[in-house]
């Protein structure tokens, strides 16, 4: 069993579509959704720093999601600098950004924003957003534990879960709050392949000696929000910020590996994770 932090040093999320859902699920979609799209953006400081940028179209249970064609995606800071993105791949944009850059500088508490065209010239920008320093986890543990479940017969059994948990100190910013932190994860599973087995992604089918593959998945729920300033004190241990799903699968009968990014959001970004996750609660 594989556990490992991987650290981001600072995030900011910015332009994101912000949906809400109750409890009873309409599937009498409104037609204007069928035109709605969605921006994700992402910037990240370390050295170098990144920025991401997804351009999607909002999809409901009766069309497949796609990526929209995007013109032009900037990302402009609080001066009215601003830098383009480059596109390899339809709907997604990135960009590195060098600390000696000599014109657009990626700084905590300072405010950026995007601004997307799309090829219809339409035009879309987000407020802007600060960028938060995010504190350095301190610890990550896996425990096992054993819970009844019911089975489709209706029998209860006794079943284990894996949870993750996290420790943490918190940062007090220069506006008085405390760090609002974003965990999200995901997850890689080994699995051997047999000669004329048909295989499961990425493996193939093959006549040739056993092979290993590792598959990558991230769960429903991969995101995890928490905002330390309705707790007292300046960290929190072994807080659970994943919980697995049965055991008794293929995805842990080789192997598991969970990697997880901690971050620091603003209110506004807090806000929209705190609805994905009311969102992906009720899914079933």
């Amino acid at each position: 069993m594989l556990s490992k932090i991987q650290k981001i040093i600072g995030v900011i999320l910015l332009g994101i579509l912000l949906s809400t859902c109750k409890e009873v699920i309409d599937f009498n979609t409104p037609d204007t959704l069928k035109d709605a799209i969605f921006i994700e953006g992402k910037l990240t400081k370390g050295d170098p720093s990144t920025v991401f940028v997804k351009i999607g179209q909002v999809f409901d249970f009766s069309t497949n999601p796609s990526l929209l064609l995007g013109e032009s995606v900037q990302v402009i800071d609080e001066l009215g600098q601003s830098i383009p993105l480059i596109s390899r791949e339809q709907g997604i944009f990135r960009l590195t950004i060098p600390n000696d850059h000599p014109t657009f500088k990626v700084e905590y508490g300072q405010a950026y924003k995007i601004r997307v065209q799309l090829r219809n010239q339409e035009v879309y920008e987000s407020s802007y957003d600060t960028l938060y320093q995010a504190p350095i986890p301190t610890d990550l543990t896996i425990q096992k534990i054993v819970r009844n479940v019911q089975n489709a017969a209706g029998e209860i059994n006794p079943a284990e879960f894996l949870t993750f948990n996290i420790s943490t100190p918190f940062l007090t910013y220069n506006d008085g709050t405390k760090t609002r932190l974003l965990w999200e994860f995901g997850s890689v599973f080994k699995f051997s392949d047999t000669p004329n087995g048909t295989g499961r992604f990425p493996c193939r089918a093959t006549s040739q000696e056993p092979k290993t593959c590792y598959v990558s998945f991230n769960p429903v729920a991969n995101y995890t929000s928490l905002n330390s300033n309705f707790l007292s004190g300046d960290r929190i241990t072994n807080f659970t910020f994943y919980e697995s799903p049965n055991l008794n699968t293929f995805v842990f009968a080789e192997g598991y590996y969970l990697s997880v990014h901690q971050q620091a959001i603003s209110e506004q970004a807090l806000t929209y994770w705190e609805q994905v996750n009311a969102l992906t609660a009720i899914i079933g």
